[in-house]
């Protein structure tokens, strides 16, 4: 979305539709940078300039802190993966060494009896 088109919906009131243009698709919002948006819309006079800044930079900040989150939950979930292999191995392991030591109890009891 252009700055004239910006300007343009802000003077027309419509609000929603410039925050839907300025932050795109649900897809598309990782590659928005509201961090470019001109300086002057949050020093505007104009309350409706001011609320809109506020938004976007509100905006912003909520969406890189669900990256954050996301990519946090991501890291935590690949190493709760790794810890359930490593569980699943050991646990297999415990087994087979269990199964040799019955067998080796059965023959000493069996030898014994």
């Amino acid at each position: 979305m252009t700055l004239s088109t910006s300007l343009k919906h802000i003077a027309g009131g419509s609000l929603a539709s410039l925050l839907i243009g300025l932050t795109g698709s649900v897809q598309g919002a990782n590659d928005l940078n509201l961090s470019n948006t001109p300086l002057f819309l949050g020093d505007s006079v104009d309350p409706k300039h001011r609320k809109l800044a506020d938004l976007a930079r509100k905006a912003e900040a909520n969406r890189k802190q669900l990256q954050k989150s996301i990519d946090t939950l991501q890291e935590l979930l690949d190493y709760l993966r790794v810890c359930i292999k490593y569980q699943t191995f050991d646990l297999e392991a415990t087994r087979r060494e269990n199964d040799y030591l019955r067998k080796l109890l059965e023959e000493k009891n069996g030898g014994d009896g």
